[in-house]
């Protein structure tokens, strides 16, 4: 991370859990927002530059998922950063939720930033949510 000195990380499969704290796998410099998980593996994250105005707007129980609202000095940019982790096995009511709140709570002035692993290898990313078999 020194080397390009990014405002915004996101990450997926983590592997942290909740005594691990989060000055043990990031610099004192960013807030992070996670979403751990009991087992070894998965989680996400997102961490923010402590000189960003940030905020957890939601972080989901059943899936691995949890938005950031970040906050330019211009109040007409706002972005909602969102990190998802879909597992291979996993259907696809992962993304239809994703979808479904998206849709739900919309303001016309944010924007939008997903990131993540989707796991859709299936994708046609050209246009369509799933190629037919």
């Amino acid at each position: 991370m020194a080397r390009y000195n990014p405002n915004v990380v996101t990450g997926t499969e983590s592997w942290l859990k909740v005594d691990i704290s989060n000055a043990e796998f990031l610099r004192a410099d960013f807030t992070t927002f996670r979403k751990c998980r009991s087992a070894r593996v998965g989680g996400v994250f997102i961490s923010v530059k402590n000189i960003i105005a940030s905020t957890k707007l939601c972080v989901v129980d059943d899936f691995e998922f949890i938005v950031v609202e970040v906050k330019g000095m211009d109040a007409r940019y706002t972005w909602e950063i969102i990190g998802i982790y879909r597992a291979q096995n996993k259907d696809i009511l992962t993304i239809e939720k994703l979808a479904g709140r998206n849709l739900a709570t919309r303001i016309l002035t944010m924007r939008n930033i997903n990131g993540g692993d989707w796991n859709l290898p299936q994708a046609d990313w050209k246009g369509n949510a799933e190629k037919a078999s």
